[in-house]
């Protein structure tokens, strides 16, 4: 599977967020199942849940 490219939209901000020890290892898991950084998969969570709310 091909890595997914990054808009052209301007810089990426970095920044850190902590997550219980269980749903890291689930994040973890997930994205090694499905070939994915953990970076990309939180990018699209969040969003999708900011796409719900408005």
């Amino acid at each position: 599977m091909t890595k997914p490219t990054r808009s052209k939209e301007g810089p990426v901000v970095r920044f850190s967020v902590s997550l219980a020890p269980e749903v890291a290892a689930k994040l973890k898991a997930y994205c090694g199942k499905h070939e994915r950084t953990q970076s990309w998969v939180v990018e699209k969570l969040i969003a999708r849940y900011l796409e719900k709310l408005t």
